[in-house]
């Protein structure tokens, strides 16, 4: 399992993680929650410090960084191990840019006005998902300094360090549709969408908990080396993250394998992807886990409101510890399904209703080609295909 090292936002605390660690910590995880030193005249080079400090000796820790922190934690990937930025409703800063220029840069005022809100009140802004009880139950922000607003960003570049990035649907802070755009424009990634308001460690812990596990498990996104666009004209192609983002987003894929005599075979299946690549299961006495031992040539497709897609490739059985774990959690971030790791398969209290009795043995789909078939106006033109 891996440490999550979690970081609050402007005036927050380290405690704010806490529904969130609940959620975690059962799955084997440790969770670390800074305090930051929002309530001091210092800059984010000792806010960056504070989190090294926390992290200690740790190896390949996931940071997890919401808000203001978006400023903080790249500088600690400069200072620390660190495996994997997840981002959550954060502030993606450029080199040289300032936090108190960030907000003019970035058009945050259009944003947040174009909702036409009643008021800037926090309730309003901040907390209108939260539970009273669940609010009273944590203090109360702290004053936030300005010191750290004030110093341009020092990197000359982002880290070289895996990036995820969550948007919360329901935030009014960040709004959704703008933050998307942001984050594409300055990282070149799709975010992943989860509900919840800018304080979803308060409204929605369990939501927020699975999607930064989704990060996790999914592992670094790598476009294949080939793309086509195979529509005729000039169109660009489609970017691979978005298609990547779309696949493991999409609940329902259909898996095609071939029977020993050549017949085609085509089942509905549920799948994760995890590191890089689209998993699913299959009872080991299932038509198509026999198929896939005899050839391991499949295809796995879906269907999403913007494209269809297509996976083509080979299957290979999944043995080790460390992705046997982490293709359980997926399971368990994606569709709420529990399973348990019992030698090289899962065990589980149910299953579907044509997957028979556990054991559930799971097989990772390594892609030869991947096909990405507008559905809409916008992504009809710029048909793809890659070669891996």
């Amino acid at each position: 399992m891996t440490c999550f090292v979690c970081l609050h936002g402007a005036g927050g605390h380290g405690t704010y993680w806490d529904l969130v660690a609940a959620e975690l910590t059962p799955l084997g995880h440790e969770v670390i929650a800074v305090d930051l030193p929002c309530d001091q005249e210092v800059g984010f080079d000792v806010y960056a410090h504070a989190v090294v400090e926390a992290i200690g000796d740790r190896r390949d820790v996931v940071l997890v960084a919401q808000s203001l922190a978006g400023f903080v934690a790249p500088l600690v990937c400069e200072r620390a191990s660190v495996s994997m930025m997840v981002l959550v409703a954060a502030m993606v800063p450029a080199p040289g840019e300032s936090g108190g220029d960030w907000w003019a840069n970035v058009g945050h005022a259009d944003a947040v006005a174009a909702q036409q809100l009643p008021d800037d009140s926090p309730e309003t802004m901040f907390t209108h998902d939260v539970a009273p009880e669940v609010l009273a139950a944590f203090p109360p922000p702290r004053d936030q300094t300005g010191a750290c607003f004030a110093d341009p960003w020092p990197l000359d570049a982002w880290p070289d360090v895996p990036t995820r990035f969550i948007v919360c649907t329901d935030d009014r802070f960040f709004p959704a549709a703008w933050l998307r755009d942001l984050v594409r424009e300055r990282l070149g990634v799709e975010p992943l969408e989860t509900p919840g308001s800018h304080t979803a460690f308060f409204s929605r812990p369990k939501e927020l908990a699975h999607a930064i596990l989704r990060c996790w498990t999914e592992g670094p996104i790598d476009p294949p080396p080939h793309a086509v666009c195979l529509a005729p004209g000039d169109a660009e192609p489609l970017a691979f993250a978005e298609v990547q983002r779309t696949l493991a987003d999409e609940r329902f894929y259909w898996l095609a394998s071939s029977r020993p005599g050549g017949a085609p075979h085509v089942r509905p299946v549920l799948g994760v992807w995890v590191d890089g690549a689209m998993h699913t299961t299959s009872s080991p006495t299932a038509r198509k886990a026999l198929n896939l031992a005899n050839d391991s040539r499949c295809s796995l497709s879906a269907s999403s409101s913007t494209m269809d897609l297509v996976v083509e490739g080979h299957a290979t059985r999944v043995v080790d510890e460390g992705a046997l774990d982490r293709i359980s959690q997926a399971y368990l971030a994606k569709y709420g399904w529990p399973t348990t790791v019992v030698g090289d398969a899962f065990d589980a209290p149910y299953g579907a209703p044509t997957a028979g009795p556990p054991p559930y043995e799971p097989w990772r789909i390594d892609a030869n080609a991947v096909y990405a078939f507008g559905t809409d106006d916008a992504h009809g033109p710029r048909s793809t295909r890659w070669r891996c």
